[in-house]
């Protein structure tokens, strides 16, 4: 069976579009994941100091004084367990 010169080219050139598109997506891929990633750790607070997180807890107190105006009891506990 004889193979002319061209067809093989032609295959050559598919295997290294195939190559190239493959590789494409992978680096697509990991860009996806590592801007992820970012997202999370600045989400979860984990790149925060704790002058922000003390600012944090003192929002909820905050919020939650306005929830609950006439419950002073359940206030402070809440407080309590917020700052543990």
């Amino acid at each position: 069976m004889q193979v002319s010169y061209n067809s093989f080219k032609t295959q050559e050139n598919d295997r290294n579009a195939w190559s190239n598109a493959i590789r494409m997506n992978m680096v697509v891929f990991l860009v996806f994941q590592v801007i992820g990633l970012i997202l999370l750790i600045f989400r979860t607070g984990y790149a925060q100091n704790e002058s922000t997180k003390k600012g944090f807890k003192q929002e909820k107190v905050r919020q939650l004084k306005i929830m609950n105006t006439g419950e002073e009891n359940s206030l402070l506990l809440r407080e309590n367990m917020i700052e543990k």
